[in-house]
This record gives C-alpha cells, sequence and structure tokens, in this order.
C-alpha cells in the first residue's frame, strides 16, 4: 500500500493498492486501500473511488470530508472502522442503493433489487436509497432483519404493492431526511403473516 501526490506510471505500477492525487485537487482510489492516518480533503478538491476499488478508513483513523466524495466502489467506515465525517458532498454514482453493514462496510448497487437482496443476507445492515428510483415489479423481503432508510429519496413503484414484507422478515422503515416517499396508484407497503412460524415484523419511523 501506499498514499503518492502525483505519481508518475512507473510508481503507480508498483503499488497494488493507492491513494494518490492525479493533479493538484483530484485523488483517487487504486486497489483496495486502507487509510492508517488521519485525511481531510479540501473543500476544492474531489476524491474518487472508482468501481472495483476499495478505501476503508482504519479504527482510530478519522477522513474529513470537505469537498466532494465520488463512490463507485466501497467506502468503509464506523463500528469497526475509523470516522468519516461528511462535511462536503458524497455522491454514490449511477448506483440507487447501498447497504451498509453492522461491521462499517458499504457497497453501492446500481438496482433496488440487489440492494435488497444483500441487505436481507446481512443481519442488521442498512439499505439506503441514494437516488431516485422507478420499480415495476414488486420488491419482495422474506427474510432477514434490516433498516430502510428512504434518505428525503421518491421510490415511485408501478406494481401493487410497491414492498412486500412476509415470513420471517424483520423491517425497520425511516427517512433520515425529511421528505422520502414510497408511491403507487394503488397499494405501497403489503405485510403478509404467513402459516406456521411466521414472524414477519415491520416498524414504521418515517418516510410517506
Amino acid at each position: 500500500s501506499g498514499y503518492v501526490a502525483l505519481p508518475d506510471k512507473a510508481v503507480m505500477d508498483s503499488f497494488s493498492s493507492l491513494l494518490y492525487k492525479t493533479d493538484a485537487v483530484h485523488w483517487e482510489v487504486k486497489g483496495s486501500y486502507t487509510l492508517e492516518s488521519d485525511f481531510t480533503l479540501a473543500s476544492n478538491e474531489t476524491l474518487t473511488i472508482p468501481l472495483g476499488a476499495a478505501l476503508t478508513i482504519a479504527s482510530g483513523k478519522t477522513v474529513t470530508n470537505n469537498g466532494t466524495v465520488k463512490v463507485s466502489g466501497t467506502l468503509n467506515y464506523g463500528n469497526s472502522y475509523g470516522t468519516y465525517i461528511d462535511n462536503g458532498t458524497t455522491n454514490y454514482l449511477t448506483d440507487k442503493a447501498s447497504v451498509k453493514t453492522l461491521s462499517g462496510t458499504v457497497t453501492t448497487y446500481e438496482t433496488l433489487a440487489d440492494a435488497f437482496t444483500a441487505a436481507m443476507a446481512s443481519e442488521g445492515s442498512t439499505l439506503q436509497l441514494l437516488a431516485p428510483v422507478n420499480t415495476t415489479e414488486t420488491i419482495n423481503v422474506g427474510s432477514g432483519s434490516f433498516t430502510i432508510d428512504l434518505n428525503g429519496q421518491k421510490w415511485a413503484g408501478t406494481s401493487s404493492p410497491v414492498l412486500a414484507i412476509n415470513n420471517q422478515a424483520q423491517v425497520t422503515l425511516k427517512d433520515s431526511k425529511t421528505s422520502g416517499t414510497i408511491t403507487n396508484s394503488n397499494r405501497v407497503l403489503e405485510v403478509r403473516q404467513g402459516l406456521g412460524d411466521s414472524t414477519v415484523s415491520v416498524t414504521i419511523e418515517g418516510g410517506t
């Protein structure tokens, strides 16, 4: 691993993982890089985590974003990792949702369906919408224990219901901002109590 400002190609090729400057105000992550020291991104700077790359903030360390962070890959922070202070803008490019595990790993997904699959498989995770989304099929949640955070985004579904919770699923629905909505001309949410050992549970803390 390494931390280099404005490296040449020979230096780039010698590292499997790297946090480096591509010019005076642009940083980029190569490979899976762990930041072992505090780092502050200035207000005029941009940090890019490309698809396939990962930036991990080491435990006890802090990254302060005063500029713009663009995430297409993975950003690991919180819990067993270090602290991420977002005073600027963090954009999850092209992706519709992210899933943050209890350990602090954040992974983004291009489709809401893929994000729900990941959240169901990760106990205690949080699925957060990153952009407005339109779905044409019902999202069925039949297992897992996780939180859905609308994050101020608009989720419009043409299927009825838009979201169905059933079987052993334990889901909390919230909106960490104030304008998150799920809309449909008929039914938005359906909770299906099955037979036998069904323990389905839905807690609504926010959103409309």
